[in-house]
Parts: structure tokens; sequence; C-alpha cells
């Protein structure tokens, strides 16, 4: 569902939807993770870009990459890859496949993926250069405790036996 992606990004849910256990919700939130999600269509074109990014992401390990329906992402929390001025509000009909660059919970840029392309091919170059210039690929996992945290009766539990 595009509002876990987002969340698991490290962004909040601003449209005022089920907020129940926010405190819960806001720890499980991490805002110190750079993250690049890929807003998704059904074309040769986003299967292209997922190659590319999978191999990116085996050299980026301290970057998360999400995949998420770009429509449908679009279209129920259009304001999340809007947040800031001056980012471009993306379209759900002209836009996707696009990428969200998301570092420390704040979305610091978005791009088409057509910007990204050499007439209707993903030029590889101009993608890992966007990804640099945001400032989002880290080659340093993030640390354990970040990676697996364990509740406290489970720690308690663990320790009785």
């Amino acid at each position: 569902h595009p509002s876990r992606a987002f969340k698991a990004a490290g962004l909040s849910d601003s449209s005022g939807g089920n907020r129940q256990n926010t405190s819960m919700m806001s720890r499980a939130v991490n805002k110190d993770v750079s993250c690049v999600v890929h807003l998704y269509h059904d074309a040769a074109d986003s299967a292209h870009l997922d190659l590319h990014l999978e191999s990116i992401a085996s050299s980026h390990r301290g970057t998360k990459f999400l995949r998420v329906s770009g429509r449908v992402a679009l279209i129920i929390n259009p304001e999340i890859v809007a947040q800031q001025p001056p980012l471009k509000r993306l379209d759900p009909n002209t836009d996707v496949p696009a990428l969200v660059a998301v570092r420390d919970g704040s979305v610091v840029t978005t791009t088409p993926l057509s910007d990204l392309c050499e007439g209707d091919t993903l030029d590889p170059l101009a993608l890992k250069q966007w990804l640099s210039q945001t400032g989002v690929l880290s080659t340093s996992p993030p640390p354990m405790e970040e990676l697996c945290r364990i509740r406290p009766e489970e720690l308690a539990l663990y320790e009785s036996g």
C-alpha cells in the first residue's frame, strides 16, 4: 500500500487519515533514512528502471529503495511528494513512472522518468547523476539496532531464558 511505502521511506502521513496509535507509528518511522521511491507504472520503462536501481542498490546498502504503484500513490497521497516548494507536484496521469528522493523525513526532489531519458530510453548515466545530486546514496548500512528492533517484552523473554 502506498501509505506504508511512504512511511517506510520516512515520510509521515499528512493526509489526516487514520491516526490510531500515533506514538507507536512515529517511533516506527525512521527520520534518519535516505530513500529512493520508484513510482512505477506497468510498462517496460519501469522494468528497465528497476534493473538499474537494483544494480545501484547493491552498492548502496545505506539507502532504501522502494517501489510503489505510482498512479495509485499520487492519487491517494498527492501532498506527500509535494511537501515543500519549489517541488513540482507530480501528475498521476502524465508523470508516472517517476522517482522520489527522500532524506531525513523530507522529500528532497522528484523527477519523472522522462527527464532521465535520452529519447525513449533511460540514460543510466543521467540516473546515477540525478541520484548523486540528491544526496540520498549511502554506502554505509545503518546500525543493527536500526535494522532490527526488539520490543521490551521480547527482550525480557529472551533474557529470562
